[in-house]
């Protein structure tokens, strides 16, 4: 199935290099072990580390206020099904796009965009590079206009997803995070800094429990119990399995 799919995609050397999203936007945090914040007197304080659910890319502004050319969302692949739901601005995720693609077995979520400039309506299919809208800030989570784009399994793992990255990256997608690995990514955050291992490895252990994760868990997937369908599923980073997609 995964020859399939990547000859559908032209994407037989693994570079996808025809499948647009975000093309030309700057990925601002990646998947996995990243920068996070803690919530100090209501106020989120950048100094911290997350196990971030998907991939962040800029949108339509910089942070001098200027209007950026790459803040189109465009679909990567062929979609099945659309569900759009509309939690409010004051909700972490704000909005939240479902596409499904039941032929190979994956769904992609889409966070942030506002409602009111999202282009495709739930209860449809969508073909490849069909036009989703523009990024947006939309979402008490959200700072500044972009994109949180999630992979996820439709039943525990996607096939093909595992077999890309295998065939990309080897054994070393199927290993956890090292300790010296957790250890090298904690200290690059300030409340880090100058703790003890023990300290750390507490740490990211609550990361993975708040996540439900309960399975591998590394900077190319997760496996975690899916708080939609109460299902185990795994989680994937699109930006290594779709280079920088």
């Amino acid at each position: 199935m995964s020859n399939i799919f990547l000859q559908k995609y032209n994407a037989e050397d693994y570079l996808f290099n025809n499948t647009n999203y975000r093309k030309g936007a700057r990925i601002t945090c990646s998947f996995g072990l990243a920068e996070g914040y803690r919530i100090v007197n209501g106020k989120y304080i950048w100094d911290s580390i997350r196990l971030h659910s998907g991939v962040d890319r800029s949108g339509k502004y910089n942070s001098r206020g200027k209007k950026l050319s790459k803040n189109a969302v465009i679909a990567p692949f062929d979609f099945n099904r659309v569900e759009i739901n509309d939690y409010g601005k004051n909700h972490v995720y704000g909005s939240l796009i479902r596409l499904f693609n039941d032929d190979f077995g994956f769904e992609m979520r889409i966070i942030h965009m506002d409602p009111k400039d999202i282009k495709i309506v739930s209860g449809t299919s969508i073909k490849q590079d069909t036009l989703i809208g523009p990024a947006g800030n939309y979402g008490s989570a959200s700072d500044g206009a972009h994109t949180h784009t999630e992979f996820v399994s439709l039943k525990n793992t996607c096939t093909i997803f595992d077999d890309i990255l295998s065939n990309q990256f080897g054994v070393i997608a199927l290993k956890e995070y090292t300790d010296i690995e957790i250890f090298q990514i904690y200290r690059t955050a300030g409340y880090f800094k100058d703790s003890n291992p023990e300290d750390i490895l507490k740490h990211f252990k609550t990361l993975k429990e708040k996540r439900n994760v309960i399975g591998v868990c590394n900077r190319f997937k997760y496996v975690y119990k899916d708080w939609f369908a109460q299902t185990v599923v795994t989680r994937y980073s699109s930006e290594l399995l779709f280079n920088k997609l």
